[in-house]
């Protein structure tokens, strides 16, 4: 889970400015350099720091990431059985919204 929030974070921001997220968000240095080998060593991170991210695998991966967490939501949202606070419910649909890279729907 670690490994995948930094790549994220990394394919949308850069890897210098990820690891200042991440220190400025209280990570160990250990941490984010035990990461960033794993990510490395996956091939998912270019091996050169001054290398804007990620490599060509780690844009697929962080892609099919996305893409399964947009099916999550939208398995989520279309149960209309669940009993949701209205306010999470109508902060799904925007979150879904935006990851589809679409305008919210806004309602009510």
């Amino acid at each position: 889970p670690g490994a995948t929030w930094a790549l994220m974070r990394i394919g949308e921001h850069g890897l210098a400015r990820a690891r200042d997220l991440a220190i400025r968000d209280g990570v160990p240095a250990q941490r984010i350099a035990a990461v960033v080998g794993e990510l490395r060593r996956h091939r998912l991170v270019a091996e050169d720091d001054g290398a804007p991210g990620l490599t060509t695998d780690g844009e697929a991966f962080a892609e099919r990431a996305i893409a399964a967490r947009k099916e999550l939501l939208a398995e989520t949202l279309a149960d209309d059985e669940a009993q949701r606070d209205p306010e999470l419910d109508a902060l799904l649909h925007r979150l879904a919204g935006e990851l589809a890279g679409e305008h919210p729907v806004l309602t009510g």
